[in-house]
């Protein structure tokens, strides 16, 4: 019995010795492990292939996704977005917050002429 305490305060030793070690690592190298990460899922995203740029046959990736996206946001998405801010400029406007309302309402007009300005700038996007 007395071999089996043994055994177990040595594996609760070395337990507790190695989340401390971990705990300290991570203390005073947190930025760098952060940063490591931040590459690891940067360069996987890279390699792996990702549907979103799949193109549609034309072998055009840009001009298909951008006018996937555009598509979405001169929809529904779009004036879903349009009257959500309208909405909120009133609301953040009656309450007394007029920087947010002025947020507010350019959000909802950017969202509303954003394929325009969008057209002027990338006239290879036509959604």
């Amino acid at each position: 019995m007395n071999q089996v305490k043994k055994m177990r305060d040595k594996l609760f030793d070395l337990s507790v010795g190695a989340f401390v070690r971990a705990k300290l690592a991570w203390e005073s190298n947190s930025s760098l492990l952060l940063l490591a990460a931040g590459f690891v899922i940067l360069f996987h995203g890279y390699t792996k292939g990702s549907l979103a740029y799949a193109a549609d046959g034309d072998g055009d990736r840009w001009g298909s996704v951008c006018s996937k996206i555009m598509t979405e946001l001169e929809g529904d998405l779009g004036s879903l977005l349009t009257a959500c801010a309208g909405i909120g400029a009133v609301c953040a406007a009656a309450m007394g917050g007029f920087k947010m309302a002025w947020t507010l309402i350019v959000v909802s007009v950017g969202s509303f002429v954003l394929g325009e300005y969008y057209q002027i700038f990338f006239n290879e996007c036509s959604g």
